[in-house]
């Protein structure tokens, strides 16, 4: 849930320096910015898809708080387009929410079986890291 949270926060705040400052001037025709974008928006899909997955599964199988899934997918769909125009902050936003996420298990007091902690951690945790390191080189690219 922390993670819902500080993605929420993170994007808000990409999303007002989106629209005071605009897109990133960044080398249009590198290579290397091109490919690490498109990594970063493939890896941002791939959690988009886990999250419809369960949200779909919960609402057919009868249980509307798969909706709360779906409305994650939203949030990281949104992420993925403002770090695509904004990629070294996007990156920052993405990695602050997996941050928190990891951070939240550690808090929690009682850390869950080894085998939930790693399937959440590359369920969700993974994807989104990659896409954060992978617009944040985009924006050092040349």
């Amino acid at each position: 849930m922390i993670q819902v949270v500080v993605n929420l926060f993170s994007g808000l705040l990409l999303a007002a320096l989106v629209w005071r400052k605009g897109r990133a001037c960044l080398p249009s025709g590198s290579k290397a910015v091109r490919y690490f974008k498109r990594a970063g928006v493939l890896f941002l899909a791939a959690q988009v898809a886990v999250y419809a997955l369960f949200g779909f599964g919960e609402i057919f199988g009868g249980d509307w708080s798969g909706a709360g899934h779906l409305a994650q997918a939203l949030i990281t769909t949104a992420l993925a387009v403002l770090a695509w125009l904004r990629p070294r902050e996007g990156g920052l936003a993405l990695l602050a929410g997996v941050a928190a996420f990891v951070f939240s298990f550690f808090i929690a007091g009682s850390l869950p079986a080894m085998s939930v902690l790693f399937a959440s951690i590359v369920i969700i945790a993974l994807p989104q890291a990659l896409a954060g390191l992978c617009f944040w080189q985009a924006s050092r690219s040349r």
